[in-house]
């Protein structure tokens, strides 16, 4: 038997925070939640998901207003913003809810900064890492589990991975 806990369960966060880590049941959730990101992807395209979902990790503490649904959005905007770049035209497409522009130039700025300097920009690997980001929201949100279930899911797998401001 599972419990759903809230992020600030002091089970998930405090002393017996602990007690959590090698849970199986957890870790193959979270690569379930993970794994159509990455499925699509090519091995020189693989690099360029973990900024992505480090930043998407980000958003579990420090954005309570941000859940999967809006992440979706911004994420599908960006999705066919990168589509229409690699095409060769410059067209910047909106999210249809306006609180997802906010976040799509904060993931931006998560993204450029993790990534300067260490790899370089390639349209094909951003579209691709984009996709496979929506596709596993997708499907994390037609699980009903919680609102922030795949931001929560980031946080997890990139606990450690920090970026420069």
């Amino acid at each position: 038997m599972e419990i759903e806990c809230p992020s600030d369960c002091v089970y998930l966060t405090g002393e017996h925070a602990s007690g959590w880590s090698g849970r199986v049941s957890e870790q193959r959730r979270d690569a379930r939640r993970i794994g159509p990101a990455l499925a699509s992807l090519g091995r020189a395209q693989e690099p360029y998901l973990v900024p992505w979902l480090a930043a998407v990790g980000t958003l579990r503490s420090s954005d309570a207003g941000v859940d999967d649904a809006l992440l979706l959005d911004a994420v599908v905007a960006l999705r066919k913003t990168a589509d229409t770049k690699e095409s060769g035209i410059l067209y910047e497409h909106a999210p249809e809810d306006a609180r997802a522009h906010a976040l799509i130039e904060r993931l931006r700025g998560k993204v450029e900064a993790a990534t300067a300097g260490r790899l370089q920009p390639d349209a094909r690997a951003e579209v691709a890492v984009l996709k496979g980001l929506e596709t596993a929201l997708r499907l994390t949100l037609e699980e009903r589990a919680s609102p922030r279930a795949f931001i929560d899911t980031a946080a997890r797998v990139t606990r450690g991975i920090e970026f420069e401001s």
